[in-house]
């Protein structure tokens, strides 16, 4: 008895969703192009951007008995880090925060406030240091609380117009903010304040 054999036949499509044909294919792509362009392209509301906090204004001396007040710098972005000689890691950072005050002095001012100690200590370490930018001295209960200075050191970032950018706690430097050197030996003042985000509380 001969064994019959049968073969799939090659025409036949695989069981599954079938694909609509013809008319109706055209149809169904007709009507999701018109979904998609009514819901898919529906314009996304702006989020409004976050309201800057106004910084907090401040009249100091400096070591050479001079006044230095902070609404003499508008149109500059200021930089005022809090610090003392007995934090270590104020000592460390302050190279850099002269670095960045030498390669920048058309666009950014350095600060250093001394947290209360005597002038004549300030004066020395500032000798042994080789700091050149302003060192102001004994700031007000208000300062300090308007800055929230827990812990040093603190550093503030304060825009052209006066807004309060950006409170970093700890230290200024290369590694925590790596800006390399343009290839004319200055600081990108520009990717330090756009690493930076706006203050919130």
């Amino acid at each position: 008895m001969q064994m019959r054999q049968t073969h799939p036949n090659t025409n036949q499509e695989p069981p599954g969703i079938s694909i609509p044909s013809g008319s109706l294919y055209i149809a169904v792509l007709w009507i999701v192009a018109l979904l998609w362009s009514v819901v898919g392209l529906r314009p996304i509301p702006e989020a409004s951007p976050p309201s800057l906090e106004v910084a907090h204004t401040f009249e100091l001396a400096t070591l050479d008995g001079s006044k230095l007040a902070l609404t003499d710098l508008r149109g500059h972005w200021v930089l005022v880090n809090f610090w003392a000689t007995w934090c270590l890691p104020c000592q460390e950072e302050m190279a850099y925060l002269e670095a960045l005050a030498q390669e920048n002095p058309e666009e950014l001012v350095v600060l250093g406030v001394n947290m209360r100690e005597s002038p004549a200590e300030v004066r020395d370490f500032v000798a042994g240091s080789g700091v050149t930018f302003p060192i102001l001295l004994n700031p007000d209960d208000a300062t300090l609380l308007a800055y929230d200075v827990r812990g040093l050191p603190l550093t503030v970032i304060i825009s052209p117009d006066g807004a309060l950018i950006e409170r970093i706690v700890g230290p200024m430097d290369p590694e925590r903010f790596p800006f390399q050197p343009t290839s004319g030996g200055k600081f990108q003042l520009s990717r330090l304040i756009s690493d930076i985000v706006p203050v919130t509380r």
